[in-house]
C-alpha cells in the first residue's frame, strides 16, 4: 500500500490500529487478560465493544484466556464474543474450531493514504465536534438499536479524547445518513456510515465521507482506516472507489452458552 507507514512492519501497522480503534470506540469497561482485553460495554449491541481482543499476547495462553474471558462474561450474563485480528496468532482458530465454534462476520479493515486529499465535501454535510441527540438517535435506529441506545452510544462517545467529527445529513427535518471521525496521533477512524434504507443510492455515504476524509486530512491525518463488513458489496465498492484498500481482516467467534470444557 502506497506510503502506509512503510517503515513498520504489517504486525506493527495492525497494533497501531488496534490501538487507536480502542481509544476511538472506547468499551464502557475493559478487562486486561494477559495480552488481551476483554471488553464490555452494557446496552450496546456492537461486538467490537463487547468481545475478547488480542492487543500483545501470548498465543500459548488463549486457552486459559479463554476460560477467564468466559468466567467474566457469565458473570455479566453475556456473551462471550472472541474477535480474532493477525494478532491473535495462528492458535487460536484452531482452538475454538475444536470446541465447535466457527468464525462469521468477516470484516475488512482498509486504510487510505490522505495526502493530498483535496475538497471533496458537501455543503448538505453538517459536521459537529460532538453528538446532538438527534444524531444519536438516529444512529441507533439506523444500526438496529432501541432507543434506549442512544444513552450508551453517548456515554461511550464522551470517553473519546481525541477530536472527533459528527456529520449529518438532513432533509426535510429528518436526518437521512450520519458518520463519524476521530483524528489524532497521524491516523484517523471512520465509524458509524449509516444511510437510511430509503435514502440510499443518492450518494449520501460518499458525500459524508468525502466531508470527513477531508476534515481529517486538513487536522494532522496522514492516513485514514475503517472496517467494513466483506459481505457489504456495495460499501466496499463505494470505500475503494475513494481509494481505501484491505490491511488485514478480522472474524467474531460466539461461544456457546452454558460449561465447555476449553480443549488445548
Amino acid at each position: 500500500m502506497t506510503a502506509l507507514m512503510a517503515e513498520n512492519t504489517i504486525a506493527d501497522r495492525v497494533v497501531r490500529i488496534e490501538r487507536h480503534c480502542a481509544a476511538a470506540w472506547p468499551a464502557i469497561h475493559t478487562e486486561e487478560l494477559g495480552g488481551w482485553e476483554m471488553r464490555f460495554s452494557p446496552g450496546l449491541t456492537s461486538k467490537r465493544v463487547n468481545s475478547l481482543n488480542a492487543m500483545m499476547p501470548d498465543s500459548e495462553r488463549f486457552p486459559d484466556i479463554l476460560r477467564r474471558a468466559r468466567e467474566l462474561c457469565s458473570e455479566r450474563g453475556a456473551r462471550c464474543h472472541v474477535r480474532l485480528t493477525p494478532l491473535a496468532g495462528p492458535e487460536c482458530a484452531p482452538t475454538l474450531e475444536s470446541m465447535g465454534v466457527f468464525g462469521v462476520d468477516e470484516t475488512r479493515v482498509q486504510m487510505v493514504d490522505l495526502a493530498g486529499r483535496g475538497s471533496g465535501g458537501s455543503n448538505h454535510v453538517t459536521l459537529a465536534s460532538r453528538p446532538h441527540e438527534g444524531w444519536l438517535a438516529a444512529y441507533a435506529e439506523m444500526h438496529g438499536d432501541g432507543p434506549e441506545a442512544r444513552h450508551s452510544i453517548g456515554a461511550l462517545l464522551d470517553r473519546v479524547t481525541m477530536p472527533q467529527r459528527f456529520a449529518s445529513i438532513c432533509e426535510d427535518g429528518r436526518l437521512l445518513a450520519v458518520g463519524r471521525a476521530a483524528c489524532g496521533e497521524g491516523l484517523a477512524g471512520i465509524f458509524q456510515i449509516m444511510t437510511r434504507p430509503e435514502a440510499r443510492k443518492r450518494g449520501l455515504a460518499r458525500a459524508l465521507m468525502s466531508a470527513l476524509l477531508e476534515w481529517c486530512g486538513s487536522n494532522g491525518g496522514k492516513h485514514a482506516y475503517l472496517q467494513v463488513e466483506a459481505a457489504n458489496v456495495a460499501a466496499c465498492s463505494l470505500y475503494a472507489s475513494l481509494g481505501f484498500e484491505d490491511l488485514y481482516r478480522y472474524t467474531y467467534w460466539t461461544m456457546p452458552l452454558g460449561e465447555q470444557r476449553i480443549i488445548g
